[in-house]
């Protein structure tokens, strides 16, 4: 920690074993010193500190304390709060009694949803004197386990051998192992035994203060608000300034007043940041700020390395804000629709670009996540090409034909919508599945718009009627076979989210080696502009869905199945 050189080392036999990236501190066995890598966050372990003569101790500048997202005596692991009881003369219980006890704390019995949550757990039970329940359990049908939420899906596992075992009929409720051999295995048994147990539960949604947040610059705009770039302090106890993405609720511009002096919300060239609400303050309408923090509870759980990081809210005056991760200061949006970074990409800078796209949606159908606005200007790509997802609205008025506004309030991104979400507002995964297809088609054009000469009512038109877009000049056709795999007009028909991440994953590895980006992400590269072409030759640039005859799958070519003829397509809801 204080940049000496690393001279000696002293490892335990098989460390650092660094247990999936969890543990980044390094521990001393109290018997043999050896030393061996630890989660920092793991309670009562002791500590050993340093001084040499002549050192000064200088104090660290007052900040203010770190207010977190999980309750007193919870620790925080990525998106969940843990409390683990069962320490000696603490309580223990029974399965029902501990599910019971964690309920009361507004949490459920532990839900473990991946390896590196097993890994977090598992570190913590050594501290325990029984072997701890989690919420899993088949007490509603025998050898069906379910976690005790009722909601999460059973999506890993980490039995012990020859578990689950049920002896006879009598053991329904699942237990992890404490001891060292066995640690972090799980182990079905009887429901009535008093045991330790680990209680879980998601985040809350952190408050971040108004004052903290500091303005740089516009990202973007659109019918929901602005997104900013910002500076935001004390959002972390380790580091006292970050750069976030602030999304700010749209509303009717006040009337302009002087700027206050060194006020966070104001630009730096002091023109006026003052919204309202879509109606006065004292009109709020009370349904908007509910969906407001449904959504902010949503975010809080979603986190993956592509899927732009949800920090919190600032809900302590109008308007209501939103504080999302940022690259730093160089990130941009992939297309805001004046600029797209896509111009300047090689093939497989591309495909790098997808595939990272298509993991995200992965994560977020497994969470059981419908986005509904997937788009590149909804992407944002810092140092390295790093992609995330993000949901900010963030369309410009200069390209304000991506969405439609239908009965002159709801605006939709008719654009990057399956037939199912533009005649019946049916939106489900297999409807991202349609829009990532579009994505891959906005990212082989270089950014161009979709459907760019028609008009909205047009583009309803085309779409209703099974037309698609046609292959970009600069796509493979492996590629473009993906399309078409997602624009089948049946939802059931179109790939599904796994197959395409995983066949995006084949052709970039298959690409030649990622070059460097040829421009600094920082410098946006202007979009083509696209020049008048006739009738004729734009209806060259789509195609009807039965002229589909074939696509890539992972078992080679095979025929799309027929889709329903034109002739039958419903005709489209009027929109007003």
């Amino acid at each position: 920690m204080d940049f000496s050189p690393v001279s000696y080392t002293h490892w335990s036999p098989g460390e650092p074993n660094n247990a999936n990236g969890e543990e980044q501190c390094v521990q001393m066995n109290r018997h043999q010193g050896g030393w061996n890598d630890a989660n920092c966050g793991r309670a009562g372990a002791g500590y050993v500190c340093k001084k040499l003569p002549g050192d000064v101790h200088t104090p660290p500048p007052p900040t203010q304390p770190w207010e977190g997202n999980c309750p007193a005596d919870w620790l925080r692991f990525k998106n969940k709060c843990f409390m683990f009881k069962g320490k000696k003369n603490e309580i223990k219980a029974n399965w029902t009694f501990a599910r019971s006890w964690c309920k009361d704390r507004g949490g459920e019995l532990a839900v473990i949803d991946d390896r590196s949550e097993n890994d977090f757990v598992s570190s913590y039970l050594r501290d325990l004197e029984l072997p701890a329940w989690i919420g899993l359990s088949d007490l509603l049908q025998e050898n069906q386990y379910a976690w005790s939420d009722g909601v999460s899906p059973v999506l890993f596992t980490n039995w012990a051998a020859t578990e689950p075992n049920n002896a006879g009929g009598a053991e329904h409720c699942v237990a992890m192992a404490h001891g060292p051999r066995a640690s972090g295995k799980w182990n079905d048994d009887g429901c009535q035994k008093d045991q330790s147990f680990v209680c879980s539960r998601r985040k809350f949604v952190q408050h971040i203060k108004r004052h903290n947040i500091v303005l740089k610059r516009e990202l973007g705009e659109g019918a929901f608000g602005k997104v900013f770039l910002a500076e935001c302090y004390n959002l972390t106890p380790d580091q006292e300034k970050l750069h976030v993405a602030v999304k700010v609720t749209a509303g009717r511009a006040s009337d302009e007043r002087p700027a206050a002096a060194g006020s966070p919300l104001f630009l730096p060239d002091n023109a006026v940041l003052l919204f309202l609400s879509p109606q006065t303050l004292k009109e709020a309408n009370e349904s908007g700020r509910a969906d407001f923090y449904r959504e902010a509870e949503l975010l809080t759980n979603l986190q993956h390395d592509h899927i732009v990081t949800f920090y919190g809210v600032c809900v302590d005056s109008d308007p209501l804000i939103m504080v999302f991760e940022s690259h730093g200061p160089d990130a941009v949006l992939m297309s805001d629709g004046q600029h797209s970074i896509l111009v300047e990409l090689t093939q497989s800078q591309m495909l790098h670009i997808a595939q990272q796209i298509a993991a995200g949606m992965v994560y977020l159908a497994s969470q059981h996540f419908v986005h509904r606005d997937l788009a590149t200007r909804n992407c944002l790509v810092g140092e390295n090409l790093l992609v995330k997802i993000g949901d900010f609205g963030m369309s410009r008025d200069v390209y304000s034909t991506d969405y439609y506004r239908v009965g002159g309030h709801t605006m939709l991104p008719i654009r990057w919508m399956p037939p199912e979400s533009i005649m019946y507002r049916r939106f489900t995964t297999e409807s991202d599945v349609w829009s990532l297809g579009v994505v891959l088609w906005e990212i082989f054009t270089y950014g161009k718009q979709p459907w760019y000469q028609l008009s909205n009512n047009e583009v309803i038109e085309c779409i209703t009627q099974g037309r698609v877009l046609q292959r970009p000049r600069s796509c493979p056709k492996e590629v473009y076979d993906l399309m078409l795999g997602c624009w089948q007009r049946e939802p059931y028909m179109r790939l599904n989210i796994k197959e395409i991440h995983s066949m995006l994953q084949s052709l970039a590895k298959a690409s030649p080696h990622l070059a460097t980006p040829c421009c600094p992400v920082a410098h946006i590269c202007e979009r083509v502009v696209l020049s008048a072409v006739s009738e004729a030759e734009f209806f060259s640039n789509v195609v009807a869905v039965d002229e589909m005859v074939s696509m890539v799958r992972d078992d080679g070519v095979r025929p799309l199945r027929d889709v329903r003829d034109r002739r039958d397509v419903p005709t489209p809801s009027p929109v007003h």
